[in-house]
């Protein structure tokens, strides 16, 4: 008893730092709080004074959340204003320090060679610029230190070079900007609202027709006066004569209220941008993309249980047993890889994904079993065997159970047992750390807790696997930027989630769990694949895996936790080569 309970301390305290974390999780927190409340309510006596010290900085990390909540709630409030107006936005004091820069300054900043960012600061290459920018800001500051009140205290317009590999012979190399200076007040910087020619077409035509009733014609113009061409410009470009310009200048006058062309920038600038239909299709698949090529099938196992399976690639092929992540990310629907290497990878999800039954207490020995009669009826004997991140725990069960059935086994970035909490430091992002320190410590309020959290995460998937993977490595980031690929998996998110959520939730259990047998025990030629730049799994975790008797070693230099999606092809190689020897455990192998 005396060892159980030093043994409770210790996981606890290891969990109070988890808690204190992840209380900045400002999307996730409440739910978790509610869930630890509702838990706690259920308690006997004993259990809830066990619990107590938990319960208390619970609480604490609750109060912090709100507070946080507010703060940044006020804070994005002006950020989405900014980023809604179609004008590139800057903070800046007369050191030009940036505070602040929308994604229009940046988009605007990446195709002038004048302007720029180095780190917090606005970089102006061309001094006559830096000057008349300079002595905007100056204007603007010593306009509002004489009590000045006007929207914007001055203006200037200024020529600026684009960069040459965005210039070609039937394009500008020229840029013009508009700048107009607002002060803040209390602090010695500005804000620069900068309109541009560059940035015409971020500018809704719609926004203005909508607030002002404006004409086609008119929304036409108004944008371009404020993208920074004169009349004479606007007239030249497009075959008009400038009386004609006028009267529909003096008609925008007179529906928007204004007098005077810089009134009418003002308020344009000022407009926010309503035409979302673009951004709102970006990341959305046809019906035909959404289509999964591979066809999901079921096995009727002796017991009455069944197996959801889905094949992929040549259904003639060398066959290969895919163990798939937590999510089952159907990036395999791109078959040309396995045809050209011949090969028929099968996916067979695991109980609680799609239509893979479930039932009490699953063990992975269960699984083994399972998955050995699955292939026996198959006639696949002997085969390779796939496993990626947590499928890598479930393909080093099947591999030790059944050594006779699994012909060469490859782990991609796999987790490995997890004896103590302290051993998951280094893993991203903090929030799954958390969920896995529940599972061990307190199994029924992580069961409570995760159904509360997935039903939060479904409401917009691909935002949160985005902030998810923001945490990673820059090579995740750049994979998940892949519009359609976050797509998809979002779409395999969601479908595990219409169908149960015990299979999803059921992942950090196993992990946590005793899993019954050692990693010294399997007799399988292994090849553990690792990205060098992995965060997801923690370092001390994934280095277990060279207990593997035998096992080959693949550092990817600058790779991160989703490797597979770009080394795929190196990784069914050295699965499928033949009359491999043995090597002796943990041999490195740098993959280049």
């Amino acid at each position: 008893m005396t060892q159980q309970m030093d043994s409770f301390e210790s996981e606890s305290a290891n969990l109070i730092p988890l808690i204190y974390e992840t209380a900045e999780d400002l999307e996730l927190w409440p739910r978790f709080f509610e869930a630890y409340q509702t838990e706690a309510s259920c308690l006997s006596s004993l259990q809830l004074a066990r619990e107590q010290s938990i319960l208390t900085h619970l609480d604490r990390a609750f109060r912090f959340n709100e507070r946080l909540r507010e703060s940044q709630e006020n804070r994005n409030s002006t950020s989405q204003l900014l980023n809604s107006l179609p004008v590139a936005v800057i903070c800046v004091n007369t050191d030009f320090n940036l505070s602040y820069a929308n994604d229009l300054a940046r988009r605007l900043f990446q195709i002038t060679s004048d302007f720029g960012f180095s780190g917090n600061k606005l970089t102006i290459e061309d001094k006559n610029v830096r000057t008349h920018v300079l002595r905007l800001i100056n204007n603007c500051l010593a306009n509002r230190d004489r009590g000045t009140d006007k929207k914007f205290n001055d203006s200037i317009k200024l020529d600026v070079r684009k960069k040459e590999e965005v210039s070609s012979r039937n394009q500008e190399k020229m840029i013009t900007l508009s700048l107009f200076a607002q002060a803040l007040a209390d602090k010695n910087s500005c804000n620069l609202f900068i309109a541009s020619n560059a940035l015409a077409e971020c500018l809704s035509e719609r926004s203005l027709r909508a607030f002002y009733d404006l004409t086609p014609a008119e929304a036409r113009l108004a944008l371009l006066l404020a993208s920074g061409y004169t009349l004479a410009d606007i007239a030249e470009k497009n075959h008009l004569s400038q009386n004609t310009l006028r009267n529909q200048l003096k008609s925008i006058f007179s529906k928007t209220d204004t007098n005077r062309q810089a009134e009418l920038v003002t308020l344009i600038l000022s407009t926010p941008h309503l035409d979302q239909e673009a951004q709102s299709n970006q990341g959305s698949l046809s019906p035909e993309q959404k289509k999964p090529q591979g066809h999901t099938q079921l096995f009727q196992l002796r017991n009455g249980r069944q197996l959801s399976y889905q094949i992929f690639g040549c259904p003639d092929g060398e066959p290969v047993l895919y163990m798939h992540d937590v999510i089952a990310w159907r990036w395999w629907e791109n078959t040309q890889l396995l045809k050209q290497h011949n090969i028929k990878l099968i996916q067979v999800l695991r109980p609680g994904f799609d239509k893979s039954s479930t039932i009490p207490d699953y063990a992975l020995e269960t699984w083994a079993e399972d998955i050995n009669e699955f292939l026996l009826a198959r006639n696949d004997t002997c085969l390779p065997v796939l496993g990626h991140s947590s499928g890598g725990l479930f393909a080093l069960a099947f591999a030790h159970y059944f050594p006779e059935r699994c012909q060469k086994l490859s782990i991609i970035n796999s987790i490995a047992p997890i004896e103590n909490l302290t051993e998951l430091e280094g893993s991203e992002p903090a929030m799954s750390r958390l969920l896995l320190g529940f599972a061990r410590f307190s199994p029924s309020l992580y069961r409570r807790f995760f159904p509360l959290l997935l039903k939060s995460i479904a409401k917009a998937p691909s935002e949160y696997l985005k902030n998810y993977i923001s945490t990673w490595s820059t090579d995740d980031i750049d994979k998940v930027e892949n519009s359609s690929d976050l797509a998809i998996l979002a779409d395999c998110f969601l479908e595990s989630l219409q169908r149960s959520v015990r299979g999803l939730s059921d992942e950090c259990v196993y992990a946590v769990s005793d899993w019954g047998f050692k990693l010294e025990d399997i007799n399988v030629s292994c090849h553990i694949w690792r990205g060098e730049s992995d965060r997801a799994i923690a370092p001390a975790i994934s280095r277990k895996l060279e207990r593997i008797p035998g096992c080959q070693l693949h550092i990817v230099p600058k790779a991160g936790h989703l490797l597979i999606k770009q080394n795929i092809s190196a990784i069914l190689k050295s699965l499928l080569e033949k009359n491999e020897a043995r090597q002796t455990a943990g041999q490195d192998f740098t993959f280049q």
